[in-house]
């Protein structure tokens, strides 16, 4: 069943791929604070269904966000924007294994990019810099910025 699911929705890639593209739409057009924090509550429950987050304080799950590279967090984003019922024009997200662990190469991100050119005429891009929870849900940045200590 798992084979013939893959070779109907393009593949884990293919689903990591566009999950992180939706996430990094949906996440510049969550304008107010109140929304991020909305997010990031769901994110936090999501966090807390893997064995090695559950006894992790709040602090704790954002540090180790903000260690994850970047499709890892938009994937985690993507589910815990879906469980509150946030989603973007008529696109879906799509179901994935393991957001911490993809398989997800350049022609998965390619052939994504593709159709959201096509279908919406966006160029969608999946920034290369990780983010900062604590940073996103205060000032809505969607990249790390470096504060010098």
């Amino acid at each position: 069943m798992s084979f013939l699911k893959n070779m109907m929705t393009g593949g884990e890639g293919h689903s990591v791929a566009q999950n992180a593209h939706l996430a990094e739409l949906v996440l510049k057009t969550l304008g107010s604070a109140d929304k991020r924090q909305q997010v990031l509550q769901s994110l936090q429950k999501v966090m807390r269904r893997g064995m090695s987050f559950q006894r992790m304080d709040d602090d704790q799950l954002a540090d180790e966000f903000d260690a994850l590279d970047r499709v890892a967090q938009l994937n985690m984003l993507s589910i815990a924007i879906k469980e509150i019922g946030i989603f973007w024009k008529d696109e879906p997200w799509m179901p994935i294994r393991n957001p911490m662990f993809h398989s997800m190469d350049a022609r998965d991100v390619e052939v994504n990019a593709g159709h959201f050119k096509r279908k919406h005429g966006l160029t969608v891009t999946i920034l290369a810099e990780p983010m900062s929870l604590g940073q996103w849900v205060k000032e809505g940045r969607l990249v790390r910025k470096i504060v010098d200590r």
